[in-house]
């Protein structure tokens, strides 16, 4: 990482500049799955306040798949962010950010996350917002995907509400790829 630009900056702002990240999450990716069905068995829901880019696709296409492998294709993933359908379309065109197989797969005919089958089936749902056409879709048990991380704010709050009431529901919170689970 070229940090010579940055050398005689009388100001500099960051935030989340880490180059690459020091933690694989394949080893949280288990642990995720196996709250998430325990979770969806007990008739709970999941909320993972995320960020509406980035760590959420893999999130998601991981998730649809292992619910397809466990007998649970019928459990919805809703995604909700003002900008979830603008971020799932730049998500297949925009991939310089991506590992190399997931680059591999923007030269050919094929997107590099395989979430589009899952929007046409509607085993992905995405929505700007928790109001309109969510309401007339939603259906529990569910994995939700909202903002904002911090639970502050966002989305996230009014699941939050919702639900916060039941220890059936779990909240699970990806922020550096810490997992950690609150029942």
């Amino acid at each position: 990482l070229d940090t010579s630009p940055l050398r005689h900056a009388d100001l500099l702002l960051l935030s989340g500049i880490c180059y690459k990240h020091p933690n694989n999450p394949d080893g949280f990716i288990g642990e995720l799955c196996a709250k998430l069905i325990a979770t969806v068995r007990g008739g709970g829901n999941v909320l993972l306040p995320v960020y509406p880019s980035g760590l959420v696709y893999d999130l998601l296409e991981c998730l649809v798949k292992y619910l397809e492998d466990v007998g649970l294709a019928n459990i919805p993933l809703y995604f909700v962010s003002p900008v979830a359908d603008a971020s799932l379309a730049f998500s297949n065109i925009f991939g310089e950010w991506l590992c190399p197989a997931k680059q591999e797969k923007m030269y050919h005919p094929e997107p590099p996350f395989n979430l589009v089958e899952a929007v046409k089936t509607n085993r992905l749902q995405y929505f700007p917002n928790v109001h309109g056409k969510l309401n007339h879709s939603f259906r529990t048990p569910c994995v939700v995907f909202a903002g904002h991380p911090s639970l502050r704010f966002g989305d996230a709050v009014h699941f939050m509400e919702m639900w916060g009431g039941s220890s059936q529901n779990t909240v699970i919170l990806t922020g550096r790829l810490d997992l950690l689970w609150c029942s």
